[in-house]
């Protein structure tokens, strides 16, 4: 989201304020900076964490099974993704669920029960940057 304010001065009220090199006949545009998503980062970093299962609905109340698929976590904040296909192999994502754990799930990976699941037909996962972890070496597969 960009956004853009707008206002005009005259020169003497800028030079009171100690702004005296500003062209007050330009205007001035704010941008904000990228959102805060992960401890000071834009983006989770994501590594494999096995398979994942995702229900819909609450854990005990009838949760229906909606897909299972690669499993993710984010080393910095234990934030949980799991996708219905592994985008690092088949470049597509499909169905895909967040959800922060608040520690490390298992290597094996785990269930997600959620009513947000969302969908994507590309390969990237919107916010996260997914890899490989094997024998202690991060892979990041093209």
């Amino acid at each position: 989201m960009i956004f853009a304010i707008t206002f005009t001065s005259n020169a003497a009220s800028l030079e009171r304020n100690n702004v005296s090199d500003i062209d007050s006949s330009e205007d001035f545009v704010i941008v904000p900076a990228e959102p805060e998503i992960c401890n000071g980062y834009d983006y989770h970093l994501m590594y494999s964490r096995g398979w994942g299962f995702v229900y819909r609905g609450k854990f005990g109340q009838d949760a229906v099974f909606a897909f299972d698929g690669s499993c993710w976590q984010c080393k910095r904040c234990t934030e949980v993704l799991i996708t219905e296909y592994d985008p690092l192999e088949v470049n597509y994502v499909g169905y895909y669920a967040l959800w922060h754990a608040g520690y490390t799930i298992p290597a094996a990976g785990t269930y997600l029960y959620t009513n947000d699941i969302k969908f994507t037909s590309g390969s990237p996962v919107p916010d996260c940057r997914l890899r490989y972890e094997a024998y202690g070496r991060e892979m990041e597969l093209p």
